[in-house]
């Protein structure tokens, strides 16, 4: 007889260029729109002379790797052929990794996104949630704010959770926490 097991997996991955203290949900706000600017004018979609010289050796490339003889004939006397810039290396670093426990869950229903949440913050992180929101005890919940990189359906199910809690004073259940990012 064959048997089916519904798991995930759950891992942190530390990113070095976030503050030591972490995210704070105040830094994020949910109700400012993303401008067509905001992702146009970024530093990857500037058409600057260094982006037109890396594109240039990169067609370049390409079409010596189909036609090799025929464009090494035609630069074999000059410098012309479009060179590859040398850019500002980044710094390697290692990437700090937790894997954590397997999660025997079916991510595929919202109930279920709500138990692993538990799973994670509670039983894995060891993370403390406190009943009465006016408690003057730490609470991991009221200021950290943590990201979710995870597939589509697990990214609506975050957001179903966190709407269908936003009526309850208890800062685990309320989610304001967790920002859900479809990666």
């Amino acid at each position: 007889m064959s048997v089916i097991y519904l798991l995930m997996t759950v891992a942190i991955i530390f990113y070095f260029k976030l503050p030591l203290s972490g995210l704070c949900q105040l830094m994020h706000n949910p109700i400012k729109l993303l401008q067509f600017n905001n992702i146009f004018q970024s530093p990857g979609f500037i058409g600057d002379e260094l982006t037109l010289k890396i594109s240039h050796y990169l067609i370049a490339s390409t079409i010596k790797g189909v036609h090799l003889y025929k464009v090494e004939h035609i630069f074999t006397e000059s410098n012309l052929f479009p060179q590859m810039l040398s850019i500002h290396c980044i710094n390697t670093r290692k990437t700090k990794f937790w894997q954590f426990s397997t999660i025997m869950e079916n991510k595929g229903t919202i109930q279920n996104t709500y138990s692993i949440h538990k799973n994670i913050f509670f039983n894995q992180l060891r993370l403390q949630a406190l009943n009465n929101p006016h408690s003057s005890v730490y609470n991991n919940f009221t200021n950290q704010l943590w990201l979710a990189y995870s597939d589509q359906l697990t990214a609506h199910h975050i957001r179903s959770v966190k709407q269908e809690q936003a009526h309850i004073g208890y800062f685990f259940n309320y989610q304001d926490w967790l920002f859900s990012i479809p990666a």
